[in-house]
């Protein structure tokens, strides 16, 4: 006879609760400054040479980079940095 182990812990068997989501108003928060930040570091960086481009192709490149950015270094790293701010 095998054992089976029930793969829904009930209420008081060891599950833990989630963590409560941050407040909407604080994510927009840290998204806007990562965005500015990083769209600041783009047109630094890259904005003399991107300045002959038509601005469609600009818009792209730079939506393409920021969401890239954001996604998987930026929010990241701000979720990380003010994780006791968006607990309060």
């Amino acid at each position: 006879m095998r054992d089976t182990v029930d793969p829904k812990p009930r209420r008081g068997q060891g599950e833990q609760s989630p963590a409560a989501a941050p407040p909407r108003y604080k994510l927009a928060l840290l998204t806007w400054a990562g965005a500015y930040a990083v769209i600041t570091l783009i047109l630094v960086v890259l904005g003399p040479a991107m300045a002959p481009w038509p601005l469609p192709l600009r818009t792209l490149l730079i939506s393409g980079l920021m969401v890239v950015a954001l996604t998987w270094a930026v929010i990241p790293l701000l979720t990380r940095i003010f994780r006791g701010w968006l607990r309060r």
